[in-house]
């Protein structure tokens, strides 16, 4: 479908480049041991539309509490690589749509956005049904190393597989420490906001507890 200069872009930042979990953010609202929400921002009045993270924090912004915007969550598992072109395709157009029957008008304190029943029936439709279509991937998230393994043992012979020797490995090596990271990240598990000395600090717990476990073995 072509689209009209009827506004609806995403005003996100290279759009082209995102990665399938792009929005991926632990909230540190909840203690970094949960995701933050995904959602769509549709500004009505600007006609702009923005994917954003959202922390869990009972608040409302003050233009969606006015009707001049809108939030909707996406499904965690969205693939954004492919989430530009199904916003295009598939999205933008209701969105165009719908605000149709958007109005603002200034209530004496305030700007405030209203729409008409058709619009709020399209509106309907697109959260509860057509946004659940969004594209997806198979990655899965951990908040910290370990919960991306079956256990210590595990992340061992993960390692191995990819030609590290966990228990004898030098963690002040900062070549050894990248290419452990980068074995742990290149898998199907993604390690929610671990910087480098994250790593270090939980892999150094976890190598210390299997050399005691192997020593204990050998006893």
């Amino acid at each position: 479908m072509e689209n009209k200069n009827n506004g609806f872009e995403l005003t996100n930042k290279n759009v082209d480049e995102w990665t399938a979990t792009q929005f991926w953010e632990a909230d540190p609202m909840q203690n970094g041991q949960s995701l933050c929400s995904i959602c769509l921002y549709v500004d009505w009045e600007l006609k702009e539309v923005e994917v954003e993270t959202v922390m869990n924090t009972n608040s409302t912004p003050e233009r969606i509490w006015h009707g001049l915007a809108s939030r909707y969550n996406l499904p965690e598992d969205t693939d954004f690589t492919r989430f530009a072109e199904f916003y295009n395709e598939e999205i933008r157009p209701i969105l165009q749509k719908a605000s149709e029957g958007f109005e603002s008008e200034w209530d004496g304190s305030n700007l405030k956005g209203h729409f008409t029943k058709e619009a709020q029936e399209i509106l309907w439709n697109l959260e509860s049904e057509k946004l659940s279509d969004a594209p997806t991937h198979e990655f899965t998230y951990s908040f910290d190393v370990l919960g991306s393994f079956e256990g210590k043992q595990h992340l061992a012979e993960y390692l191995e597989n990819d030609g590290i020797d966990f228990l004898k490995a030098d963690l002040e090596n900062e070549e050894t420490l990248s290419g452990i990271i980068e074995s742990i990240e290149s898998g199907d598990v993604v390690v929610l906001n671990m910087g480098r000395n994250d790593y270090k600090t939980e892999l150094e717990w976890i190598q210390e507890e299997l050399i005691e476990e192997a020593e204990e073995d050998s006893e």
